[in-house]
């Protein structure tokens, strides 16, 4: 790592999740008892069984399995995604902050880091990220729909370089989706980190930690004074 000046972030599954207390009520009316740990740990198996490679987003194959994976009925799926679905088009589902991630954030700022925001989504992520005051943190904001180019094609992570003028080398990219995050990463010069709560990636070449939290030390012991 040398002498990082940036931090890049992904969105979905890193900094925004859908949004676990809602999904934890809604199944709780389907007879489901769950928590926010198990919501979050079926999403990620979720991710890893359906999201792996570049085929596609199949959003009912994803919700289903996790959901059943959690709990629910086979005969209740149905209903379920009915829900997920009017909610996300009322109120945008991918909310759920990561615990961590305000004060990683205002850490890193305080630590003289830059911090940018490079993501596959849907042209709201600028939108997003105003509603819930997270903005103010970033210097750049790439939304794959607004630019055109979808990570892993290191295309994508080079409009944050040239927003931020610095070269990719000194340049950190955190996201929890290996093909994307650390593939797309690593292939535009840029140092990755898989964010993996549950140890779940099974590629062991990269660096990873369980919480965003962790990138503080981890970057402090990486700056040169």
């Amino acid at each position: 790592m040398n002498n990082p000046q940036a931090v890049l972030f992904d969105v979905g599954q890193t900094i925004l999740s859908p949004d676990y207390p809602f999904l934890k009520d809604l199944l709780a009316q389907y007879g489901v008892e769950t928590n926010l740990s198990n919501l979050a740990l079926g999403a990620a198996r979720a991710r890893e069984k359906f999201f792996r490679g570049n085929r596609g987003e199949p959003w009912k194959e994803f919700f289903s399995f996790w959901f059943a994976a959690v709990g629910a009925r086979a005969g209740d799926l149905p209903a379920l995604l009915t829900r997920v679905y009017e909610r996300h088009h009322a109120v945008y589902l991918w909310n759920y902050v990561e615990p961590t991630a305000r004060q990683t954030f205002a850490a890193l700022r305080a630590m003289g880091l830059r911090l940018g925001i490079v993501s596959n989504a849907d042209g709201k992520v600028q939108a997003v990220l105003n509603q819930l005051e997270l903005a103010p943190f970033f210097s750049c904001i790439i939304d794959s729909k607004i630019v055109g180019v979808e990570k892993p094609d290191p295309a994508i992570f080079q409009y944050a370089l040239q927003t931020l003028s610095l070269p990719a080398e000194n340049c950190v990219y955190v996201g929890d989706h290996y093909d994307r995050d650390v593939t797309g990463a690593r292939n535009a010069g840029l140092l990755p980190i898989l964010l993996d709560p549950f140890d779940i990636v099974p590629e062991r070449d990269v660096t990873r930690i369980k919480v965003l939290a962790e990138l503080v030390d981890l970057l402090r012991k990486h700056r040169r004074s």
